[in-house]
């Protein structure tokens, strides 16, 4: 594979600037990030808030500060800016230094969780702000390595579903032939002739 370097990883985001109060007239029509669930899913309510905002302009990658280990980062595909919280974090990445996708899995890794303790004060515990997630040091592969692991991954990831759904299937059939026995039983079908 390709050539590893070590990089900020301020080097490939820039936070989105400006902080907003709730009732500020500058993003008082905009929808609301309300969360990003743990498989990446991007949650907009209209509910109002009482805690200091940002923007989330189409397109931004957006984390969020208490979750992001656990897998709550997204890109906003949406069309129209929304506002998020400020426990979250709306960042312009430069796709010709990272590859999104590979960066995706990459902070739900082991490696990411381990570059956390290791760098940030407080570690994996603490809300993960931008004067911790910018400086925070990683080793980053060339861009065509980063598509190639995520193609990898991708596979890996359809076969482990397929399995995963395969087991349930073969649970299914070992409940039905558990039953099956059962009924056999009471009904005097398995004793010995």
């Amino acid at each position: 594979m390709g050539k590893w370097k070590k990089v900020r990883i301020g080097e490939f985001l820039t936070e989105r600037q400006g902080r907003y109060k709730p009732d500020d007239n500058a993003i008082v029509t905009y929808k609301r990030l309300d969360k990003i669930d743990f498989s990446g899913t991007i949650h907009i309510s209209e509910k109002p808030s009482k805690t200091d905002m940002i923007i989330v302009q189409p397109g931004d990658l957006v984390i969020s500060g208490t979750n992001v280990a656990k897998g709550a980062i997204a890109v906003y595909q949406g069309v129209e800016p929304v506002t998020a919280t400020i426990h979250y974090s709306s960042y312009i990445f430069d796709d010709s230094v990272v590859d999104l996708e590979y960066f995706k899995y990459f902070v739900k890794s082991p490696a990411f969780i381990e570059t956390l303790k290791k760098q940030a004060k407080g570690g994996i515990k603490t809300e993960i702000k931008s004067k911790v997630f910018l400086p925070l040091e990683i080793s980053l592969p060339d861009l065509p390595t980063q598509k190639q692991i995520v193609k990898r991954i991708s596979v890996n990831l359809k076969r482990v579903n397929e399995l995963a759904k395969e087991i349930e299937t073969q649970k299914g059939y070992a409940k039905q032939l558990r039953r099956n026995i059962l009924q056999d039983a009471i009904e005097g079908k398995l004793t010995a002739d």
